[in-house]
């Protein structure tokens, strides 16, 4: 049983996030594995062969054609890599929380340049804003009124 019922699950929140990154996302858990997998394979292959030492340059200049599409591909794979490991922490933890956190909102808010001392008070004090779960949610807008 789904703990956040009305939330969506934690692919969608990984998508999400991906998408917002500009990267592609597997559709199946088969693809996904099987990206990440080249991907990490490949990011064995030129270590093991080139060392940890030597420049990027030097492993472009180093090898064919074939090693130098190797070494293009594992540093592609190491930035998919690093997208696709942020994304699963993003979801993972959007997913534990049923939905948005409190980061994602003052996030939101200071890349927009509403981030003031006044509105984190209030996000700080009123979490049902951004937590559907809250049981007092329908009650924010009363408690707005009347104030």
């Amino acid at each position: 049983m789904d703990r956040c019922p009305k939330q969506p699950g934690w692919f969608a929140y990984f998508k999400e996030n991906m998408d917002a990154l500009g990267l592609s996302v597997p559709t199946s858990w088969y693809g996904a594995q099987t990206v990440v997998t080249g991907a990490i394979s490949s990011l064995i292959s030129v270590h093991a062969r080139f060392g940890s030492k030597v420049t990027v340059g030097e492993l472009l200049k180093a090898g064919t054609k074939a090693d130098a599409m190797v070494v293009i591909f594992g540093m592609s794979a190491s930035w998919y890599l690093g997208g696709a490991v942020g994304s699963a922490a993003v979801a993972t933890g959007r997913h534990m929380a049923c939905g948005t956190q409190i980061i994602d909102v003052f996030s939101y808010a200071a890349r927009n340049r509403m981030l003031t001392k006044p509105i984190q008070h209030q996000l700080v004090a009123h979490p049902e804003i951004y937590d559907s779960t809250r049981r007092n949610r329908a009650l924010y807008g009363h408690m707005a009124r009347a104030a």
